[in-house]
């Protein structure tokens, strides 16, 4: 009789085909590292907030008091000011319980400060 394996819901072996060898890997990708699992890389914006859960914009936009217009351009991977991408930063920090800078957050793009009352603040 064989012996069977117990892996959590997001994660097991895969294979491409099979008689390939099997590998083992998570479904989404970054989620772990943003979560703490795995050694941090730098992660995007939305795989951090994926990590954190379904409403977790919602949540970043409350506790941060950015508006969801800078939410949005900053998921879109467009410039917002520096003093918004620390904040984000910061919250990421809190939520992780760690240290996130802004320069962690992969393809997060920031504008020279004082641009904050052109985008909405």
């Amino acid at each position: 009789m064989g012996t069977y394996q117990i892996f959590p819901a997001n994660y097991g072996f895969h294979s491409s085909s099979g008689h390939a060898t099997s590998s083992r890997k998570t479904d989404y990708a970054g989620v772990s590292e943003a979560a703490g699992f795995q050694p941090l890389r730098s992660v995007t914006l939305k795989e951090y907030l994926s990590a954190l859960g379904h409403l977790s914009q919602y949540r970043l936009r409350d506790a941060t008091g950015l508006t969801d217009d800078v939410i949005r351009t900053a998921l879109k991977d467009k410039p917002i000011a520096l003093t918004y991408a620390q904040k984000i930063a910061q919250y990421l920090s809190q939520e992780f319980n760690r240290d996130i800078q802004v320069s962690d957050i992969k393809e997060l793009e920031t504008v020279n400060p004082g641009r904050e009352k052109q985008m909405g603040k």
